[in-house]
């Protein structure tokens, strides 16, 4: 056999020995991962208003049913209190990753949690305040192209202490926005906004607004996209 051929086969099966020790390895590391992963499921007193505390990790969903799904990992210290309903509230606590599940929502109040996502509620009305900390709003259930009285809500954004705020694929009559030091992107249509913003603070649009009024210090940045009003 040619040393060429025999070169060439050589770095083949070195391609294909790579190929299959990367493929054995990443089944090891998935099987290590869901060793060390478990969830437990807990009924939740009804409530209206959710705070997700610092260092906390929330996904948020509709749903009929009012629970708490909970990821624990092992080897990961539980912590003493990781959610508790009092009165008309839900407060989430930093440690672990809890999965909410409830059926409508009015407020929600994040005090520098690392994450909040909320997937497919469309209330009559929607209040956030974040103290700093990420919130993720997106709506699997809408369509932004429909019309826009179909299934319309109000949202009013309070943002300070460079909290970031994504709205996404929702239907939105009237936005509120105020906004210290944050950065809120929304992607969704909406009939009127108006916006208070101040020290660095930015708001980005990338759908249509049709009336749009803003106040804001010369730090500030406004970025509107498909834009046919001004």
């Amino acid at each position: 056999m040619k040393t060429s051929n025999i070169i060439i086969i050589a770095f083949a099966a070195s391609i294909i020995g790579g190929i299959l020790f990367l493929f054995v390895d990443a089944k090891k590391h998935k099987k290590e991962i869901e060793n060390n992963i478990s969830f437990k499921e807990f009924p939740l007193a009804t409530f209206s208003v959710v705070v997700a505390e610092k260092g906390s990790d929330l996904h948020l969903d509709w749903s009929d049913s009012t629970i708490v799904k909970v990821e624990y990992i092992k080897d990961k210290k539980t912590p003493s209190k990781m959610y508790e309903v009092v009165n008309d509230t839900l407060h989430v606590y930093g440690g672990l990753r809890n999965f909410v599940k409830c059926k409508k929502i009015a407020t929600i109040i994040g005090n520098k949690p690392f994450w909040v996502g909320v997937n497919s509620f469309s209330p009559d009305s929607l209040t956030i305040r974040m103290n700093g900390g990420s919130l993720y709003y997106n709506n699997d259930r809408g369509n932004k192209n429909e019309k826009l009285d179909q299934k319309t809500f109000n949202l009013g954004i309070i943002a300070n202490d460079s909290a970031y705020v994504e709205i996404n694929n929702n239907k939105l009559h009237n936005l509120s926005v105020k906004s210290d030091n944050s950065k809120i992107i929304n992607n969704c249509y909406i009939k009127s906004v108006n916006a208070t913003l101040s020290n660095k603070a930015e708001f980005i649009s990338l759908d249509k607004i049709i009336n749009l009024a803003v106040e804001k210090d010369s730090t500030c940045q406004v970025r509107i996209t498909n834009q046919n009003v001004y």
